[in-house]
């Protein structure tokens, strides 16, 4: 009874616990390349200008 009860949660688990498990991990992987991406993006904007100044150049350019 016993190794039929351990037989059932070992397939459970490998039915249930490894999708949540890469799902976990997919969402963790997102979740870093999302935050490397923005670090990124805001480098290579602002190129040491603060936001407001960024904003007042492109007005008078326009």
């Amino acid at each position: 009874m016993v190794d039929f009860l351990n037989s059932i949660f070992g397939l459970l688990y490998g039915l249930i616990g490894i999708p949540i498990f890469l799902i976990f991990v997919i969402i963790v992987i997102f979740s870093v390349m999302r935050s490397r991406k923005k670090r990124k993006m805001k480098s290579e904007d602002w190129h040491g200008h603060s936001p407001v100044e960024k904003i007042e150049k492109s007005k008078k350019d326009k």
